[in-house]
């Protein structure tokens, strides 16, 4: 799907975000996750801490790992320019990572519009597999997709290997 597409076919939910949320990311597998969603930081347009004191060499895992273990409960946004897996590609995309009592969610944010799927199969099933293939390759058991908030059930893609009840009329 790209921009042009999905407004050719009258799809109005431009300004909807959708979200894949990957829960309790543990933190050694969440240094080389950001490294490789940012390219080691190839991707960053910007990012910013609710601290305001990181400065990051995304290279160096040392530099990302400290501000999570230095802070019980924190938050960091990055903004990429775009995210590129597994026939996928994001504009615009954004990650945000929530620590609450040494609890690590990652979520990565896209709006529909920005969804290039190069792949054969369905835009949902392909989300579905990207998400699958990093959940496998990071150790996260528990992730799933949908319409922001993802978290409400009414508009969830996918639950792990599970379509949910929400689906995106184009492919």
């Amino acid at each position: 799907m790209n921009s042009w597409v999905a407004r050719q076919k009258g799809f109005g939910m431009s300004d909807h975000l959708v979200e894949i949320i990957f829960k309790e990311v543990d933190l050694k597998n969440l240094i080389p996750l950001l490294q490789y969603l940012t390219s080691e930081g190839k991707n960053v347009v910007s990012y910013y801490d609710n601290y305001d004191l990181l400065k990051i060499d995304w290279k160096q895992e040392e530099t990302i790992a400290k501000f999570f273990k230095d802070h019980e409960e924190c938050a960091l946004f990055i903004n990429l320019d775009a995210l590129n897996i597994e026939g996928i590609s994001l504009k615009k995309c954004g990650l945000a990572i929530y620590q609450i009592e040494n609890r690590i969610n990652l979520e990565i944010n896209f709006e529909i519009l920005d969804i290039y799927n190069s792949t054969k199969i369905d835009l949902v099933e392909a989300l579905m597999r990207l998400s699958n293939i990093l959940s496998k390759k990071y150790e996260i058991k528990e992730f799933f997709c949908g319409l922001e908030p993802a978290g409400d059930l009414e508009t969830r893609l996918f639950t792990k290997d599970q379509l949910g009840p929400f689906s995106l009329p184009i492919g």
